[in-house]
């Protein structure tokens, strides 16, 4: 069994060497509200807009795909404007994703080049309603 460990172990550290990373994040100077994500190599970027739900805020979910969490990289980047911050996690079966909690919904873009891609925050939008509640089910015979 401590064979088997220790392949799996360096399996681990080939994949880890292989892996672009997410060497720190920055607020993109002279902007509105863009951040920089900062890579070692080419990355490949995805994002996707969460609306508010059950509590949490608006948010905009950035991935990056079989990318590690570099030191400059692991702390919560406070926002400016309708950006309140960004918090990098690690995301199960590989890769990074930065949540972007925002005060109100926005729309945005993504310009990616060789080693960086900038989150550009463009436009608020209208809130979008809550979805309604739906009510339990009630089973029969019960009260």
């Amino acid at each position: 069994m401590a064979a088997a460990a220790g392949v799996a172990t360096l399996l681990d550290v080939a994949r880890a060497a292989d892996a672009v990373v997410v060497e720190r994040l920055s607020l993109v100077p002279g902007s509105d509200v863009a951040v920089r994500l900062h890579f070692s190599a080419p990355a490949i970027v995805a994002a996707q807009e969460l609306g508010a739900r059950g509590g949490l805020p608006d948010r905009i979910l950035v991935d990056v795909e079989g990318a590690v969490l570099g030191s400059g990289a692991r702390g919560v980047l406070a926002g400016r404007g309708v950006l309140v911050r960004v918090i990098p996690e690690r995301r199960d079966g590989g890769g990074v994703r930065f949540v972007f909690e925002l005060l109100e919904p926005a729309s945005f873009e993504i310009e990616n080049d060789d080693r960086s891609a900038i989150v550009r925050i463009t436009d608020t939008l209208e809130p979008r309603p809550e979805p309604p509640m739906v009510p339990p089910v009630r089973q029969p015979g019960s009260p």
